[in-house]
């Protein structure tokens, strides 16, 4: 499950600020006594990624052994589709079906005849969303003994401010332990600090 259906991405200023003239200290943040203080952050929100299952193969294999490594219409190339479930392309992909029984099992999959070709759609099921909210918050400082211009800027950054887990897609290797499950997330709050002096 790769391809991303629908992202929203925002930006959004939490102070932009004042111009020199209105009050501000032409730094494009609030004025304090010795600085400036701007903020600005990013949310992402994007509704799931497409995929497909699939048998796949582990070797090249003769056209005797094609239903064991996924050529099910003997043309010799591998990885074809597998039957529709009954259950048709609704899966529930919670935390809870990810992580525990799975969103599908193998049985769920049957395979087409030798020769025929399977009715499962291309990238036919939706895995689970992806919510990311970034902050970044900025402060600079004036800093004479530097310079007429001299000026230490300090920011830090928060990617995935709350923390929120977000996992990948299912393995959707039907031959796989973990058929239907996922096994691994994006990353968790990460917090990075950054220095610029300027003179």
């Amino acid at each position: 499950m790769e391809a991303a259906l629908l992202a929203e991405r925002a930006a959004f200023d939490i102070d932009p600020g004042q111009a020199e003239h209105e009050g501000g200290d032409g730094f494009g943040g609030r004025r304090g006594r010795r600085g400036s203080l701007a903020e600005e952050g990013t949310a992402a929100r994007e509704l799931g990624a497409a995929g497909a299952v699939r048998e796949e193969a582990e070797v090249d294999d003769e056209f005797g052994s094609a239903l064991a490594f996924g050529d099910f219409n003997a043309d010799g190339f591998n990885n074809d589709r597998l039957q529709t479930p009954s259950f048709g392309y609704d899966i529930d992909a919670s935390k809870q079906n990810l992580l525990g029984s799975g969103v599908f099992t193998q049985s769920d999959f049957v395979k087409p005849p030798l020769g025929q070709n399977g009715t499962l759609a291309r990238n036919a099921f939706i895995g689970p969303g992806f919510n990311s909210t970034d902050l970044n918050i900025a402060r600079k400082f004036r800093a004479p003994f530097l310079g007429e211009a001299g000026r230490v800027d300090f920011r830090v950054e928060f990617f995935n401010l709350f923390n929120r887990t977000n996992l990948q897609g299912p393995s959707s290797e039907i031959r796989s332990s973990t058929f239907g499950k996922s096994t691994s997330a994006f990353g968790a709050r990460n917090i990075q600090f950054g220095l610029k002096i300027v003179f």
